[in-house]
């Protein structure tokens, strides 16, 4: 029978790791502890310094360093496993589906974008079955603002014979909410869209756990 300290292991090769709690989780990351502080202790206090991970999730990792019995070695071992993770996530994509709706592309690009402080603008081509062609970073700015270039979107959208385009990007401050800008770059791309016989579908603007959708809430965008 597993012991106290191999439980977690047993319990996430056994139900995944879905089925352990951050607790949990971090000790299998940090393994062990010392002869003056214990695995548990080690990660009571990473989790009293950064509650449910907010802070060490999105790239504030400094105080990690003040954590008794912490040494080097366990918090490269963190930061390794929550890189890898945001890595993931950004990864994430739909493109093997269909893009059914703007539920289910948001809640896909809020994990997406988790943790992500620069300002982006990612394009999704599509056919005519709104089966995910491929996706591109159209544009990288700063935290204030990304500029996509229609000439260079449609250019390479007439090369994959795409019919259908949404957009989506990232405020990093939290806040979905479109600005002026953002409405124009909509009208930009809807109106060229137009007129190349194309359509652009949706655009996306995600912001923390929220997101807008033009589709859905903006009623002059259809």
């Amino acid at each position: 029978m597993a012991n106290a300290a191999e439980l977690p292991r047993e319990r996430l090769l056994a139900h995944g790791p879905q089925a352990l709690t951050d607790a949990e989780l971090l000790q299998l990351v940090v393994r062990a502890g010392n002869q003056h502080y214990p695995v548990k202790q080690i990660v009571s206090e990473v989790l009293a310094t950064y509650p449910k991970l907010q802070g060490l999730a999105e790239g504030d990792q400094g105080l990690l360093e003040h954590i008794r019995g912490l040494g080097a070695a366990k918090r490269a071992s963190i930061l390794a496993g929550v890189e890898l993770g945001r890595r993931a996530m950004q990864r994430q994509t739909v493109r093997y589906g269909q893009i059914k709706n703007s539920e289910q592309l948001g809640k896909t690009m809020i994990s997406r974008f988790a943790g992500v402080n620069q300002e982006s603008m990612l394009i999704l081509f599509l056919d005519v079955k709104n089966q995910i062609i491929t996706e591109q970073i159209a544009a990288i700015g700063t935290v204030d603002s990304a500029m996509a270039d229609p000439r260079i979107v449609f250019r390479e959208a007439l090369k994959l014979s795409a019919t259908n385009l949404i957009m989506v990007h990232n405020h990093p401050s939290g806040d979905p909410s479109p600005s002026q800008a953002d409405r124009d770059t909509t009208t930009r791309f809807q109106l060229a869209a137009a007129l190349l016989g194309m359509h652009l579908i949706d655009h996306l603007i995600v912001g923390g756990e929220r997101y807008y959708s033009f589709a859905r809430d903006d009623p002059e965008f259809n």
